[in-house]
């Protein structure tokens, strides 16, 4: 191989140089150059950035331009001396004043540049900006400074003045000042500043705060930092604007100091001569300078808190409420203090008379418990403790006034020793009545509906448990009612929850007042109430009082001037030895209700032996349906939906199926009541979605074409919260594209849908999923909501498919509903095809898309595949 052309030393000399100069221009350290005299001889763009200024303009100019004077004059001597003495080379720091006015700190390294003989003919420096860290290590170090005074506990201005003094040395040019807000007449008041004159702190001293009141004012009165540029022009300035112009000062930007709970302590501001907005770092020493001072401010707030605290403990020691009296080795009294006497109904001046003094205490107010019953002596705990030298507390005795009455206590008493000798014992007490009806108040609250007062769920089984166990000892018997409100959210929706809620509490106090003693109303959560009717003679007995209830909620109720009817329905079960359980019971009252409702509003019913083999079958049901999905006995059928036109394949919709272990294949209509009922809907729908998501992406990876899979949305899985994100969820797991699935919701649907129910459907559009209207023309009820919703296919229920052609009225409707839906764009298919006349004369009219038993029954997806997906094309 040959070798590459020799250079001359001149060529390699000047080659070695390019390459050199092209690594200083693309550095991003700033690298310069100087001549002896401190004069700019070159600076790569790195540090013409840096300094913010252009190459031509820093080769005019010398170091000392950029310095403050004392720097500069520094400056000039230490080049000298370099030249003269060339020390070691050594890293030091200064200050520059860029271009756009800003000071910056630099570090900078430096080395010596000699000519040939080995003369300094200049210097050449890499320079890195370090205003930043400084600033952070400032801070940091302000900071520790004032915590370490706090921490030895200085007075509170010496604190305030170390944070002025570090915030005035990291901005050398700004007059720093504290001033302290007296919250309760809304002043502000100098506590600390450097370098404003007194003049004008005198001037401003007790200003009151408001919204253009200086930029101080103004922010602790908003509570908000304050930040003006100009104050030539700011209008917060207008009244105090010849306070600070004649003193060169042209911006003021204010912070407020706030407390831990957002409350306002004072401002924390600086002022500057030039008329200039803040950078981020100096928000940032704003920021941590107002921070600080709140931990001082509110440390010395805590600390008079402490100090004042103290002072009222003393004085409460001298005049406390708590009973305070001494025992001695005879136990009896040898001291007590006035509340003493007072709790234990004697008065002030008893302490000192044969009333307290010398008398024996337990004999006194400790002789008996809480039931009266005689206390041994030996069992008398605050005796115990001189007896036995060891400290008792106490909270589960009484103590029995001088009138006989008792009264709860909490008590402590402790031995007392003098030269390691126990010499008596010092008893302290408080009467704990407050505290123990507080406690029965929580106990209440527990089992008690916050809203009506009414006994809550917990507390109506276990009353419910204790009557079926009274009945089947005794044979007492009882009925067990369950009731809701009729159209009850309709109040909610219309008038509000609060209104809702006075008309819960109302409905409560018109029931209690047809019940006896005996019996027992709860609210068990929304507008469900539950009743038990103890010692009833027959059933009829039962019947009157929910006939009388249904009478009496049917009268006006007026709610905040609301005039409102409701109604209820009632589901009664009398009690028997066939009810095992507290949960059984009220699921066969439950089962009653529904029969109620069923049969009409503003009715009752009784659970009968029917009922309870409905329940059972609806019990198994759930089970089986549980199980089934579980173990993914759901299935999905698949119907094909074809173009009119040539009958070409534009889309499968999926049909849920139940693969039943005993019962075979069963439809939804055989299920879906139930599965609503007991809440296992949205579950069912999900796992039909995901199996139909599956199998498209099957088809997808077999390069078949299916183009579109629809899937029934039902309203459990649509006002879900998780809604969209189960969606997502299921496409991404199956990998089918957003724009291949197609959810198909009935007109009722879409009709009850509400603002968030529509955000769901818009948001899932967004990803490209389509959205078809089913049993389109049943009702007409959801027309305001088609063109407000992301809707592309109207499918035409096929009860108005069923009697064409030959049905005048049917046909006129379908026809209309394929022109509305024309005029709004959509795609139409219609259900239900299942002759040739039907398909020819809808497609006469229009129609786009059908499907029907007339081109395939639902069948499963390997049946699907092989006579539609596989099969050779027409």
């Amino acid at each position: 191989m040959a070798s590459p052309p020799s250079q001359s030393p001149t060529a390699s000399h000047r080659g070695n140089e390019q390459r050199f100069r092209t690594l200083v221009e693309v550095n991003q350290v700033a690298i310069m150059e100087l001549d002896t005299q401190g004069r700019f001889r070159y600076a790569n763009p790195a540090a013409c950035r840096m300094l913010g200024y252009t190459h031509e303009r820093l080769v005019q100019m010398e170091v000392a331009d950029l310095l403050p004077a004392e720097e500069a004059e520094q400056l000039h001597r230490d080049l000298a001396y370099f030249v003269a003495e060339q020390p070691e080379p050594f890293t030091y720091t200064n200050h520059n004043r860029t271009g756009d006015g800003r000071w910056i700190e630099v570090q900078v390294d430096w080395n010596y540049l000699r000519d040939d003989s080995g003369a300094v003919i200049g210097f050449v420096s890499i320079s890195s900006d370090i205003t930043a860290f400084r600033l952070s290590q400032r801070l940091l170090d302000g900071r520790n400074a004032v915590l370490e005074r706090l921490a030895r506990g200085a007075p509170l201005e010496e604190m305030l003045r170390a944070i002025v003094d570090y915030s005035q040395d990291i901005m050398r040019d700004a007059w720093i000042s504290i001033h302290l807000l007296d919250a309760e007449c809304g002043k502000l008041h100098s506590a600390i500043s450097s370098r404003l004159p007194t003049s004008y702190l005198q001037a401003v001293e007790g200003v009151r705060i408001g919204p253009n009141v200086g930029s101080c004012g103004h922010a602790a009165f908003t509570g908000e930092r304050t930040i003006a540029s100009d104050l030539r022009s700011d209008p917060k300035w207008d009244g105090y604007r010849d306070l600070v112009l004649p003193l060169g000062l042209l911006a003021c930007w204010s912070e407020p100091i706030l407390g831990r709970d957002g409350h306002v302590l004072g401002t924390f501001a600086i002022y500057l001569p030039d008329a200039r907005a803040p950078e981020p770092a100096d928000l940032q020493l704003i920021a941590s300078a107002a921070e600080l001072a709140s931990i001082v401010i509110e440390h010395q707030e805590d600390a008079n808190a402490r100090r004042v605290a103290e002072e009222r403990a003393q004085l409460l020691l001298n005049s406390t409420v708590e009973g305070i009296f001494g025992i001695d080795l005879d136990e009896r009294i040898s001291f007590a203090n006035p509340s003493t006497a007072r709790l234990l109904g004697g008065s002030a001046e008893a302490i000192t008379t044969a009333d307290l003094i010398g008398r024996d205490p337990h004999a006194l107010f400790h002789y008996a418990n809480a039931a009266g019953e005689p206390l041994p002596r030996s069992e008398c705990r605050m005796l115990r403790a001189a007896r036995e030298a060891c400290q008792q507390h106490v909270s589960d005795e009484v103590f029995w006034r001088l009138d006989g009455s008792a009264f709860p206590v909490e008590y402590w008493a402790m031995p007392v020793y003098h030269d390691g000798q126990v010499t008596g014992a010092v008893v302290t007490f408080h009467d704990i009545s407050e505290r123990r009806r507080a406690e029965r108040e929580i106990e209440h609250l527990a089992f008690h509906d916050p809203l009506t007062g009414l006994p809550n769920r917990a507390l109506f089984r276990e009353t419910l448990s204790h009557a079926h166990a009274n009945f089947l000892r005794q044979g007492r018997p009882f009925a067990l009612h369950m009731l809701d409100l009729d159209h009850f959210k309709d109040v909610n929706d219309t008038l509000g929850h609060p209104v809702g809620d006075q008309l819960l509490c109302a409905v409560g106090a018109r029931i209690t007042d047809l019940l006896r003693a005996s019996d027992t109303l709860a609210r068990l959560g929304g507008d469900e109430f539950a009743l038990l009717q103890e010692n009833i003679q027959t059933s009829d007995d039962a019947a009157r009082l929910a006939s009388k209830i249904i009478e009496a909620l049917n009268q006006e109720f007026h709610i905040d001037q609301h005039p409102l009817r409701i109604n209820t329905s009632i589901g009664i079960l009398i009690a028997s030895r066939d009810d095992s359980n507290v949960d059984e019971m009220i699921g066969r009252a439950d089962a009653a209700l529904y029969r109620a409702k069923a049969a009409g509003r503003g009715t009752l019913a009784f659970f009968e032996s029917e009922l309870a083999s409905h329940l059972q079958q609806e019990m198994e049901i759930v089970n089986a349906l549980s199980e089934a999905l579980q173990q993914e006995r759901i299935q999905v059928y698949y119907q094909p939906q074809v173009n009119l036109a040539d009958a070409s394949l534009v889309g499968m919709e999926a049909l849920m199926r139940w693969d039943h272990p005993t019962r075979g294949l069963l439809k939804p209509e055989e299920f879906f009541a139930v599965a609503d009922k007991r809440g296992l809907l949205r579950d069912l729908a999900n796992a039909a979605m995901m199996q139909a998501c599956k199998q498209a992406g099957a088809w997808r990876n077999a390069g078949l074409d299916y183009n579109q899979i629809a899937v029934n949305l039902c309203a459990r899985q649509l006002n879900h919260p998780h809604f969209v994100t189960d969606t997502k969820r299921i496409l991404e797991t199956t990998g089918v594209a957003p724009e291949s699935l197609t959810l198909e919701l009935t007109e009722s649907l879409l009709s009850q849908a509400d603002d968030h129910a529509q955000q769901k459907l818009r948001e899932l559009a967004e990803l490209g999923v389509q959205f078809a209207v089913d049993d389109f023309g049943a009702g007409f009820s959801s027309l305001r909501h088609l063109s407000d919703l992301p809707v592309a296919k109207l499918k035409l229920d096929r009860s108005l498919v069923v009697s064409l052609p030959e049905q005048r009225d049917a046909a006129e409707i379908v026809k209309a509903s394929i022109a509305l839906g024309k005029a709004l764009n959509f795609t139409i298919l219609a259900e239900g095809v299942e002759t040739q006349s039907q398909a020819e004369f809808l497609h006469a009219h229009g129609c786009d898309q059908a499907q029907g038993f007339f081109y395939a029954v639902p069948a499963a997806a390997s049946t699907i595949e092989k006579d539609w997906l596989r099969r050779p094309a027409p």
